[in-house]
């Protein structure tokens, strides 16, 4: 299983997209967990509804940052492997499958993948980009 941990904080903006891109990983042996880091704005009640998959639990915690949010969630990961995904981003549909399978025929502990910066404009009513 791989524990996918998302950091937030006031991104009530983005963080639907970037739970909906991960909803849509063609690997489905995950669990998600979602730190609010003291938002200000609707991010904990986005978090919260998201809550309808139960692989995908919430924490809340006053403002602490990101680094705190990780390591809160890390506490809580059952996972075999940890994946981190920003509240901001937008994962393509195979990127787990594919790096499990690099990660398996390389033996590897630990691996990387490279980003695009790209505009999406505004997307349901809101910007967004892939990062």
């Amino acid at each position: 299983m791989i524990s996918v941990i998302t950091p937030a904080f006031n991104a009530a903006a983005t963080l639907l997209d970037a739970i909906e891109s991960f909803l849509s990983q063609s690997y489905k042996d995950w669990e998600m967990l979602i730190v609010d880091d003291g938002s200000t704005d609707d991010t904990l009640y986005v978090a919260q509804r998201a809550q309808r998959d139960p692989r995908i639990h919430v924490l809340a915690q006053a403002n602490k940052g990101v680094s705190a949010a990780r390591n809160a969630a890390l506490d809580g990961a059952e996972g075999r492997y940890v994946a981190f995904l920003d509240a901001d981003d937008i994962w393509m549909p195979r990127k787990l499958e594919m790096q499990l399978a690099f990660m398996s025929d390389t033996q590897s502990a630990f691996s990387f993948t490279g980003y695009r910066k790209v505009s999406l404009g505004r997307v349901g009513g809101r910007s967004a980009s892939i990062g």
